[in-house]
């Protein structure tokens, strides 16, 4: 069991939602919008709310993740939204979730639990099939480069009656690096897990995107569209064109 389904229904509380949703729901709309695209994957969706926010507005999309507990509660928040769930990995994206989209996102951090690799090639090459031609893949990852080899202590996050979750980032070798969480309560603190994480580097997944076909490629600083500066970027976003 990964660390996030761990964490169960404090996943979703861990994260502000609504705030992050005012900020990055517009701009991943325009980039849809000006793509032309309708048919979306949403790829490495989680418990669904990227999934079902653009559904909502009006895409066809399906949520593609390979949790079944966190599809679970997004099959339980779709209500009489039209989106489409199913279980998979990135690497399986064109088998599970078929090859007709105009667009694909793979938002968060979901790239940081491909540790190998083979295992990202296998994955970016999945989402280039999965496109229609024409189509845009957009990624986004923490830019683990800018903590300059040093531990990081993520926010906390208050999750109401005395509780809340404590994340630190830590540096190992070879570009992984292990996330830790905690729970914390006012009488004790309990160490939730520790999961292995990797930071690909923006060349990385250049040469990734390229091996895997795809053509245009830009390097962004976050989802806006910003330069990306290497040591001191919080995100990579990548947009490629099929």
């Amino acid at each position: 069991m990964g660390i996030c389904e761990k964490l169960g229904d404090d996943y979703d509380r861990m994260i502000d939602w609504p705030a992050r949703l005012r900020r990055d729901l517009p701009v991943v709309r325009q980039l849809l919008d000006d793509s032309e695209a309708r048919t979306v994957l949403d790829a490495g969706c989680a418990t669904g709310v990227y999934t079902l926010a653009l559904a909502e507005i009006g895409y066809t999309i399906v949520g593609l993740d390979p949790s079944s507990s966190m599809l679970a509660v997004a099959e339980a928040n779709i209500g009489t939204v039209p989106a489409r769930f199913v279980t998979g990995f990135l690497s399986e994206a064109d088998q599970k979730a078929g090859t007709n989209f105009d667009a694909a996102l793979v938002l968060g951090n979901t790239l940081s639990y491909i540790l190998k690799e083979k295992e990202l090639s296998a994955s970016l090459t999945a989402l280039y099939r999965a496109l229609l031609p024409g189509g845009l893949l957009c990624l986004q990852i923490r830019n683990i480069e800018a903590q300059g080899g040093q531990e990081v202590i993520l926010p906390g996050k208050d999750l109401g009656n005395d509780r809340s979750i404590e994340r630190t980032l830590t540096p190992i070798e070879g570009g992984l690096y292990e996330l830790k969480l905690w729970r914390v309560t006012s009488d004790v603190t309990e160490e939730i897990g520790i999961e292995t994480l990797r930071g690909w580097t923006s060349d990385q997944l250049t040469n990734g995107l390229r091996e895997a076909g795809f053509s245009t490629i830009e390097v962004l600083g976050n989802l806006k569209g910003d330069l990306f500066m290497p040591m001191a970027s919080t995100d990579i976003v990548m947009r490629a064109i099929k």
